[in-house]
């Protein structure tokens, strides 16, 4: 079965994957109350773990639709159902699924399931021989002047969030990863979807490469990432403990920072014109004291 897209930005990619690998994933035994007489028996991976083996982290706004050997299609599929269906791939005898049962590869939906079948009845979808699945994401650019801004800037924005906002890429880890303490947070990717974490574990050293923190909606212009960077923000930090924000350095990261930025520009100034200098770091730091004072007080 071949796979395509979508991965960075506007750009989709294919990747096949061959039933003696999807044999090789987790799978189960169908039983004949989910479904049906035909397939009771059978061996199927569920498509959730598939995708997370070979599209893992799509993020927001993702459908995917099947097509069989026949042509015949499937409806868009959003992700959240995409993933509870089944991929039955062998009999009840370890063999590769005959045609006859709608192999080599047959998409199943259990009963109860939201996904119903193409054929405008209420039960559950299922499709015989299918052959592809095409995943679409709306977060995907298609502005071609974005998509190369976005490319560009990528590495200059993504080094100034490292740097100058640890505290929020800690919180991003915690909310989207799972990880309670992370030690530190990497940037892996910007990307129009969101940012990809590489988070270290401070408590098992564990490293997870690919932790997608997902935009709250659709990129428009670079100026968005800005805004919805402080929105993932403020949403992250106001659901977590205060224990949290104090291993984050949320009440004194922004004094740091802002310490940070007026030695520099001081240091360039001092030669100069001394007087503004040091006048220019001490308003710094009193800004930057009243910030955290104002962080303390909504704790």
């Amino acid at each position: 079965m071949e796979i395509t897209g979508p991965e960075r930005l506007n750009v989709s990619s294919s990747i096949a994957v061959k039933i003696s690998g999807i044999q090789k994933l987790e799978s189960v035994t169908l039983a004949k109350e989910a479904v049906g007489a035909k397939l009771a028996g059978c061996t199927a991976c569920q498509i959730g773990t598939l995708l997370a083996r070979v599209r893992p982290n799509l993020g927001n706004g993702v459908s995917g639709f099947f097509t069989a050997s026949d042509g015949a299609m499937t409806e868009p599929i959003a992700l959240c159902d995409l993933g509870t269906g089944w991929l039955v791939h062998s009999t009840s005898t370890a063999t590769e699924l005959p045609p006859a049962l709608g192999g080599p590869l047959r998409v199943v939906f259990p009963e109860g399931s939201r996904v119903t079948s193409i054929c405008g009845k209420s039960t559950p979808l299922t499709l015989k021989g299918v052959v592809r699945l095409d995943l679409h994401s709306e977060f995907e650019l298609k502005d071609a002047k974005l998509n190369q801004e976005v490319s560009t800037r990528a590495p200059s924005i993504m080094a100034e969030m490292e740097q100058e906002h640890s505290a929020t890429l800690l919180a991003l880890a915690r909310i989207h990863g799972g990880v309670k303490c992370p030690a530190s947070v990497m940037l892996a990717a910007l990307d129009a979807r969101g940012l990809t974490l590489r988070v270290t574990d401070k408590l098992t050293g564990a490293v997870s490469d690919q932790v997608l923190a997902p935009f709250p909606r659709p990129l428009e212009s670079m100026q968005d990432v800005a805004t919805m960077f402080q929105q993932m923000h403020q949403e992250a930090f106001a659901s977590l403990p205060f224990a949290f924000k104090v291993h984050a350095r949320y009440y004194t990261e922004p004094t740091a920072v802002a310490v940070r930025r007026a030695y520099k520009s001081s240091s360039a100034a001092m030669s100069r014109r001394p007087a503004v200098a040091v006048t220019t770091v001490a308003l710094v730091a009193v800004g930057a004291a009243l910030l955290l004072r104002r962080r303390a007080s909504s704790k």
